[in-house]
């Protein structure tokens, strides 16, 4: 292949993959739930500030080839990690010895803090197996987090067995809901919108509203078209 041909193709291969972004636009992204207007708690925060989303986006540019795995070779994204956490510390009263991390996501930070706990428990002089307080309004994946500390070595109290019991109640009762709107015959939209979940605590992962593709789910799981998992 001489060198126009190969400019051709890679030409041919850009507008191709450009042709694309309308369709991950207008066809993939339909079904998401918005990312702006406040309305997604927990899984994006839009600051409502106009430009901040440009501003993000071109930060983003500048390190969307950079590799976090080996500081070494991007020093200044160690640079970056370390601002963070200083800054961070300073607003919780650290000092110049404390050290900290940037996770990737929330699960992880969950866990890593619950980690730190135990370490600084047992660095005091700890014995035997500490116990992790949460209360029944404390976050999913808090919940998650203490549910699964049994390999950290750690116990949870009675709460988080609530708390637990809690989203299980929500789940079982969306369910039996959309069910009821099923054998009435109400379309998955109809069924939406006469869901009522209110009477559970407004936690992540209950009291967040119902949204048309988990109504979907269910109809298509009842009609054998999914998996309940």
């Amino acid at each position: 292949m001489n060198k126009k041909s190969t400019t051709i193709l890679t030409a041919l291969w850009m507008t191709l993959a450009f042709a694309l972004v309308p369709v991950l636009r207008s066809v993939l992204r339909a079904d998401d739930v918005p990312t702006h207007g406040g309305r997604t708690y927990a899984y994006v925060y839009d600051s409502g500030r106009p430009g901040l989303d440009d501003l993000a986006a071109a930060a983003h540019r500048l390190y969307q080839s950079a590799n976090g795995l080996d500081p070494t070779v991007f020093p200044s994204i160690a640079q970056l990690e370390n601002d963070v956490v200083a800054a961070v510390a300073g607003l919780l009263g650290g000092d110049g010895a404390s050290v900290g991390t940037v996770t990737s996501g929330g699960t992880e930070s969950c866990l890593l803090a619950v980690k730190a706990a135990r370490d600084r428990w047992r660095a005091a002089g700890g014995n035997g197996t500490p116990t992790i307080v949460l209360p029944v309004t404390a976050a999913n994946i808090s919940t998650q987090t203490g549910a699964n500390s049994w390999s950290f070595g750690i116990q949870g109290n009675a709460a988080i067995v609530q708390a637990i019991a809690n989203m299980q109640a929500y789940v079982r009762d969306e369910f039996a809901q959309v069910a009821a709107a099923k054998r009435a015959g109400l379309a998955p939209d109809a069924a939406l919108k006469q869901l009522n979940l209110s009477k559970h605590a407004p936690a992540y992962g209950q009291g967040v509203t119902p949204t048309l593709p988990a109504v979907q789910r269910i109809y298509d799981i009842i009609d054998g078209k999914a998996a309940l998992n």
